[in-house]
């Protein structure tokens, strides 16, 4: 189970960015990680929303990652932008960090900052 360096730095589409040890010190975070110049990531999309609003009330933190910066997943997310918590990580360092080889993916970090679990390469 690979564990994320807790300074890895998260950027939400809104809000101030934080470090991963402070987005899940409370909650664990349950993600979809989206590559939005893929086809397999916008096949998805809706389905991968879907089941992120089945955890709102979860004691979770539910969203996507996008391997782009704020603009590009706007346009990219559409209505899920203000729908759920979205992570930019353009440079994909809280990719790498999760140990994620192949996108989309379904990741879940936990409060010791340790992947619980992963599913790669959705199609």
């Amino acid at each position: 189970m690979p564990t994320v360096a807790p300074d890895v730095v998260l950027h939400p589409l809104a809000g101030k960015d934080r470090t991963l040890a402070e987005q899940v010190g409370l909650f664990h975070l349950v993600a979809v990680v989206l590559d939005p110049y893929t086809y397999e990531s916008s096949w998805l999309l809706d389905t991968a929303g879907r089941i992120l609003t089945n955890f709102r009330n979860a004691d979770c933190r539910a969203g996507f990652v996008v391997t782009c910066d704020a603009a590009g997943a706007r346009e990219f997310l559409g209505p899920w932008a203000d729908e759920l918590i979205v992570f930019c990580d353009p440079d994909r360092v809280a990719v790498a960090g999760m140990g994620l080889g192949t996108l989309p993916a379904f990741v879940h970090v936990n409060i010791a900052h340790q992947v619980e679990a992963s599913a790669e390469g959705w199609e």
